[in-house]
Order: structure tokens, then sequence, then C-alpha cells
């Protein structure tokens, strides 16, 4: 029975820990806000990577009837993105930043790997809820 305890306190204690030194300061939307703040066309997917760090690289490929598509997401990988780049994206890329539920963002990329527009939103069903 002093063990469970001991066990339980212990597990209460490193909660409290993560929740206080490791999660605390985590705002998706304050990060969401600098992402968009920060990031602007022209700067290259390094200078964008550098910023802060995407969790998901698309692939644009075009549709058998001329549309164009993101392809399947990818786990980012800058060395991967190099060798995409190089093989050839005719049209361009996508870095993906899912911050929570409420807030993903799109950095949309040329061929040569250049941001083409400013930071997208992802509107999710709480935006067409509220709009």
């Amino acid at each position: 029975m002093k063990l469970m305890l001991g066990l339980f306190l212990a597990a209460c204690l490193i909660l409290f820990l993560v929740w206080k030194f490791g999660i605390s300061g985590f705002s998706p939307e304050e990060q969401g806000a600098q992402l968009q703040a920060q990031v602007k066309p022209g700067m290259t997917w390094q200078e964008v990577a550098d910023i802060h760090k995407p969790g998901k690289f698309r692939a644009n490929r075009v549709d058998d009837d001329g549309f164009t598509v993101k392809g399947l997401p990818a786990k980012f990988d800058p060395a991967q993105v190099e060798i995409a780049i190089k093989n050839g994206l005719p049209v361009g890329f996508v870095f993906e930043y899912f911050l929570s539920g409420d807030h993903h963002y799109m950095v949309y990329f040329d061929s040569q790997g250049k941001v083409t527009g400013p930071v997208e939103k992802v509107r999710n069903i709480k935006d067409l809820l509220n709009p």
C-alpha cells in the first residue's frame, strides 16, 4: 500500500513539473501569430524552417484534370526537402504547422523553395460556425 501511495505521489509530482515547466508557456495562438508575422513572401524554405520547424512537408502535384493538389504529408526532413527541390517540384510544396486543433497553418512555396504568399490559417469547424 505504501508503495502504491509513493508511486501515485511521484506521478503527481512529475505531472505537475511537466505542466509547470514543460508546457505551461505553450500558446498555439501566440506561435501562430508569430509565424504569420515573421514569414514573408520571398523567404527561402531554410529561413522559414529556422523561424519555426514545420511538422509536415507536402510536395504539390498536378492531377489528371490539371488541378494542383497537395501530395501526401511526410515528416519534415531538411535533407529530403533539398533532394525534392533538386529533383524538381514544378508546382511547389507546402509546410504544415499543426499547433493545435484550432491552430493549423500552411506556408506555400514555389518550385525554387521561396514563399509565395502570406501564411495561411487553415479554417476548421469552429471558424465556420463563428464567421
